[in-house]
């Protein structure tokens, strides 16, 4: 019998793990058991009070948040109805006091500063703040 050579032996070990891994991919396999999951259910639970009212009414709990949802909406129109509709819009604010005195960040300041009697219109009202 001949030995391999060294060029042999890499081709017999470099495809040994592809064709254990085709064996192993072709084998039957057993079936994985799964566990059946229920969502956890919980026992029944015994309500007193004002709960056990609501509860002959609404036995799930899906129906006590609608129940709780629509009395949410309802208060929005309710609301409206008993507001008095809409407001009048408040009066705007003064200026300044005087009324007729530009501001001084303004381009008119300047002009109107220049009418004899208005500067000191202006001095009376800086000294009032």
């Amino acid at each position: 019998p001949s030995t391999p050579t060294t060029s042999t032996m890499s081709y017999l070990t470099r495809g040994l793990p592809v064709m254990r891994a085709a064996a192993q991919r072709a084998a039957p396999r057993a079936p994985v058991a799964v566990t059946r999951r229920n969502m956890g259910g919980h026992a029944p639970v015994e309500y007193e009070g004002v709960d056990k009212i609501v509860r002959d009414k609404l036995p799930e709990d899906w129906q006590v948040v609608l129940a709780i949802l629509g009395g949410y909406f309802m208060l929005y129109p309710i609301s409206k109805i008993f507001s008095g509709g809409k407001k009048e819009a408040p009066a705007p604010a003064a200026t300044g006091g005087g009324g007729n005195i530009p501001s001084i960040a303004d381009d008119s300041f300047e002009a109107w500063s220049k009418i004899p009697g208005n500067m000191a219109k202006w001095e009376a009202e800086v000294a009032k703040m």
